[in-house]
């Protein structure tokens, strides 16, 4: 399993009836009862090309933000309408789908995400997060007053992914632990 197969479980589970459940919001939301196994796999499919077009869409705020002499408003409109956009699809993805009385918990959503996650590809993200961190200090240093939006989007965006993933490891070092 990738990256994105760990992000997708993240917002799966069965309930107490053995039904698949997707939480389109995770732990902060209502899940979704899945009527059968075609409706899910077609569901994590479609969320899975979802979380890698996000993905994708990063690199092109980020250019479209330089390209607007680093307006942090473009960036937030932006921000703002791919959120909308997001959540629509989630909703007429999930249409008709009857709600679930059982909710996520956290700790459940990262634990079925870390199942997907391997060790080797938490490690990688992590060195890939700290490189663009330091991407953004290097940039920073190059002119200050004239990349700063940039610098600071960088390192604050990859910095955080930064913690995540090396939290994430820890987590998975554990639970390969306990397994054992």
């Amino acid at each position: 399993m990738g990256y994105f197969d760990g992000l997708t479980n993240a917002s799966f589970r069965k309930d107490a009836q053995g039904r698949d459940v997707f939480y389109p919001y995770g732990s902060r939301g209502r899940g979704r009862i899945i009527p059968d196994a075609e409706t899910a796999d077609r569901l994590r499919t479609s969320i899975k090309r979802l979380y890698i077009l996000l993905l994708a869409l990063i690199p092109l705020l980020l250019a479209i933000v330089r390209l607007a002499h680093d307006s942090v408003l473009y960036l937030l409109l932006l921000v703002l309408a791919v959120t909308a956009l997001t959540a629509g699809y989630v909703q007429h993805l999930t249409r008709g789908l009857p709600y679930s009385e059982e909710r996520l918990t956290y700790r459940e959503s990262l634990q079925n995400s870390l199942r997907g996650h391997s060790r080797l590809s938490l490690i990688l993200l992590a060195i890939v997060s700290a490189l663009f961190v330091a991407l953004g200090g290097f940039i920073l240093s190059l002119a200050p007053a004239q990349n700063f939006w940039l610098a600071l989007l960088l390192i604050g965006f990859f910095g955080l992914c930064l913690l995540v993933f090396l939290g994430a490891l820890i987590l998975k070092l554990r639970q390969e632990g306990t397994e054992t």
